[in-house]
């Protein structure tokens, strides 16, 4: 028995050895879940003679699946019954082959996967006129997933469509659904609600299935979804029933994760035990305190305290920056005393809550030379709504070839990709690009009058803008710009706002740019962008910075991790909060307990002065800060107003990006910032860089 309970603390022992009855393990970030959870496995099997066979453990994705089976390959001493180790789609793609033909369904079903979904929306886009570079194809099959998840039919969605946009998405939605029943076809979704509802139907199928397996053990618990918890619970009569998962990172209810199945989980079966893993192998205990300290904030959870195996480790460094560019460049200062402290670049993480906020990162690590991959997501200059706002600035500044076959059906002209050919063609007859033939020949353009006069509008725009960007700043005019071309419409449409976001931060980023060039024009910013966009696009071995959203950082772990933006209304996002209330604050401080907790030695918080990208509230510290047992006035007291009655010791001296200067407290440095009053220096290590005023008297200019 030893074997099996070797390496084991007393509480994995313990969840090891329970084998009777439902039992929940609450196992905290970093506790050795999976460890327990195999070695109960090859205890039952080993010990408890237990038929392989009769063993279901099922899991959220196939890696994890697979990881649980070569961890048990050299735990088990028969190998002649396979365990059924499986993710819930294929759990219910195996029941499914079986029973489909309860549903009037034929026993050889095709599974469709993402590319098959395209296939069958492609003629209906046609069908309704839709263009998948307005309405992508992922996004329609979102809504269609969320819906048939939540049992909400086609015909209800079309009756409660207030546009006639969301009309046409939902009669896309009842045409695919009647085409995939037509073609003998299911879709990941039908893989769990097809076997819930032959389940529910059928009590003596439902019996049949519960009957295999004399235990049941779930993992990432947490995760599970209403449908997938009434699966779980109807194969579960003999009520042997092991859970392992962690309340506290609960953070895909948008995804129909509900994190009152784990909590309330001695409710929905009696008499069940609970064990708490509490012991962290993975971070500092430094790090777990401050975990500890936000996620006690949360009312609906279970409690329990993570306890570090490592000793106290370093302090979590808070820098508050007073823009986000100064904050990018104090990471990739930390970033670049990491690597003298020869740190490899794929142990560091750069964590945020939105996808947008690396656009200031991605371009700091560019200047600074620094590889970096962007994972669970696209690099920001190479975003589809970034490169679309770009190449009309293009337009506008040169008539741009390439922008132009880009944007000219963009948001929909009804210029088809026939038109579009008739275009290219029509202007390299006369060896023009396509904007000049238009402008010069327009008369003899082969299309019809409807697009003729769709041309003369997109024209006259862009027209409008090449002239208002004598008189205007480049950030207004994009603004303007997108928002009388109606490109907002676009993801307006296919309500994905995180698209709008990004392009938000693009505008706010070019008026940053003009701030710090106010002698330059559109075409030096589109010369200097183009370097971005270039550097962005390539990949760096297996050594690089790895740059993610906090959910995307789930279930990993890093020696050195940056949480950057950490502001409120950014984290925790107001959107959110706005949305969704007490229960999204708790989300959104769910989701703060997974970043800090994916770091192992070091930890870096970083949030930044300034607006939002909608200019709807001021920044400053996120209250989940505070939370964590950081003194933030500690770290902003630097922001002090000078006496009055010392304010003519330096009132009109100026200060330029890299003058030398001396304070009295933090030796020689460089100013690297200036906006009005306040200065960013680099000072020598250990200081590094300070936000001062710059009348402040402790400050002098050297030379």
């Amino acid at each position: 028995m030893k074997d099996y309970l070797e390496n084991l603390n007393k509480n994995q022992t313990k969840a090891v050895l329970i084998t009777t009855g439902p039992l929940a393990i609450i196992a905290g970030a970093g506790s050795g879940k999976t460890k327990t959870i195999t070695h109960k496995i090859s205890y039952l099997i080993n010990e408890k003679k237990i038929n392989q066979r009769r063993i279901l453990a099922v899991t959220f994705t196939n890696k994890a699946a697979t990881e649980m089976k070569e961890r048990l390959e050299g735990m088990i001493e028969e190998k002649a019954e396979p365990i059924t180790i499986s993710t819930y789609h294929s759990l219910g793609a195996r029941i499914l082959r079986q029973e489909i033909s309860a549903l009037g369904y034929p026993k050889n079903f095709n599974i469709l996967d993402n590319i098959d979904q395209k296939l069958i929306l492609s003629p209906l886009y046609k069908k309704y006129g839709l263009s998948p570079k307005t309405h992508s194809y992922n996004s329609v099959i979102s809504y269609i997933s969320k819906n048939k998840i939540l049992g909400i039919s086609p015909e209800t969605m079309a009756e409660d469509a207030k546009k006639d946009n969301d009309k046409i998405i939902a009669n896309i939605y009842k045409d695919y659904s009647d085409q995939i029943r037509k073609i003998k076809s299911v879709d990941f979704d039908d893989l769990l609600i097809l076997v819930h509802k032959i389940f529910k139907e059928n009590p003596k199928i439902a019996k049949k299935w519960s009957d295999k397996f004399d235990y049941v053990l779930v993992d990432e618990f947490q995760d599970t979804s209403w449908i997938q918890y009434e699966i779980i619970k109807m194969l579960s009569q003999h009520n042997n029933i092991t859970i392992v998962g962690d309340p506290d990172q609960t953070i895909y209810t948008w995804r129909q994760a509900d994190v009152n199945l784990i909590n309330n989980f001695q409710k929905y079966f009696k008499n069940s035990k609970i064990i708490k893993l509490e012991e962290n192998y993975r971070s500092t205990k430094t790090i777990l305190d401050g975990a500890n300290k936000l996620i006690v904030n949360n009312k609906h959870r279970i409690d329990k305290k993570l306890i570090s195996s490592k000793g106290e480790g370093d302090i979590i460094e808070f820098h508050h920056a007073f823009s986000e560019d100064a904050e990018a460049r104090w990471v990739i200062q930390k970033i670049n005393l990491l690597r003298k402290e020869r740190m490899q670049l794929k142990n560091i993480a750069i964590l945020y809550r939105a996808n947008y906020l690396s656009a200031p990162i991605e371009k700091a690590l560019i200047n600074a030379g620094i590889n970096y991959v962007v994972f669970g997501g696209v690099k920001f200059f190479q975003r589809q709504e970034v490169k679309d706002s770009i190449s009309f600035l293009k337009i506008i500044a040169n008539g741009d070839e390439i922008a132009m076959r880009r944007m000219i059906n963009i948001p929909s002209r009804k210029i088809g990709k026939v038109a579009l050919e008739k275009l290219v063609n029509f202007s390299s007859n006369f060896r023009l690009s396509i904007y000049d033939a238009i402008m010069k020949h327009f008369d003899k353009i082969p299309l019809s009058e409807s697009v003729k006069n769709e041309l003369v509008k997109f024209m006259n725009l862009i027209n409008k803008y090449r002239r208002a960007t004598k008189t205007n700043s480049i950030s207004l005019v994009l603004s303007k710009f997108l928002i009388e071309v109606n490109y907002y419409s676009v993801w307006d449409s296919v309500n994905d706002a995180g698209r709008i976001d990004n392009i938000k931060e693009l505008i706010k980023s070019i008026k940053d740019w003009e701030k710090q060039n106010p002698n330059k024009g559109l075409h030096d910013y589109l010369e200097e962008i183009s370097l971005y966009t270039e550097k962005s696009d390539h990949s760096f071995g297996s050594d690089y910075v790895s740059l993610m959203t906090a959910h995307s950082a789930k279930g990993l772990e890093y020696r050195n991790v940056f949480i950057i933006g950490f502001s409120e209304g950014i984290f925790p996002s107001k959107r959110a909060l706005d949305e969704g209330g007490k229960a999204a604050l708790e989300e959104e401080r769910r989701l703060a307990y997974v970043a800090i907790t994916r770091a192992m030695d070091k930890l870096f918080i970083t949030d930044a002065r300034g607006f939002s990208i909608d200019h709807r509230f001021q920044r400053k510290p996120s209250r989940f800060i505070t939370e964590m047992g950081i003194d933030v006035r500690s770290f902003t007291n630097e922001f002090i107003a000078p006496n009055k009655t010392e304010e003519n010791y330096i009132k009109n001296r100026t200060f330029l990006e890299g003058d030398e200067v001396a304070h009295v407290k933090f030796g020689r440095g460089v100013v690297v910032n200036v906006q009005n009053d306040i200065i960013e220096i680099a000072f020598k290590s250990p200081h590094g860089n300070k936000t001062l005023m710059k009348n402040h008297k402790s400050l002098e200019r050297i030379g």
